[in-house]
């Protein structure tokens, strides 16, 4: 599906490396996105025991992350936040928050990607201890 709505940007040459960047991009953009949804218990399908009722102390541990999250978010921001959460949580494609936010596609792609970065320089600081508020 990607190289279908790509295929006008393709200018043609190496076909095979062509379509091999794009299912690496695929597959980087959905592990990582597992990943940080597993890391932060929002989706109790990704947990290793599947979707059965959670031990208290992996309720608490859950309360604890998305507590995290919710500081964390509180730090960055308007803009950055809102690209980050409409992206890795709510899971809009960049195409879809340009629309919802009326900017340009690549100002998504340059809030996401500096978005990812506050938050894991936010998440690297919060894990010495609790964040300043």
């Amino acid at each position: 599906m990607v190289a279908r709505r790509r295929l006008t940007q393709f200018e043609g040459g190496n076909t095979a490396g062509w379509l091999y960047r794009i299912a690496q991009n695929v597959t980087r953009a959905h592990r990582r996105k597992v990943w940080l949804r597993r890391a932060l218990h929002l989706d109790p399908d990704l947990t290793p025991r599947g979707p059965t009722e959670p031990t208290p102390v992996e309720a608490y541990e859950r309360r604890e992350s998305r507590r995290q999250v919710q500081l964390i978010l509180s730090r960055m921001t308007e803009r950055r936040r809102t690209a980050f959460f409409l992206f890795e949580i709510e899971g809009y494609s960049c195409d879809e928050i340009a629309q919802l936010e009326g900017v340009a596609l690549n100002t998504i792609y340059t809030r996401l990607h500096h978005a990812r970065r506050d938050f894991m320089t936010l998440l690297a600081e919060s894990e010495g201890g609790e964040l300043p508020p």
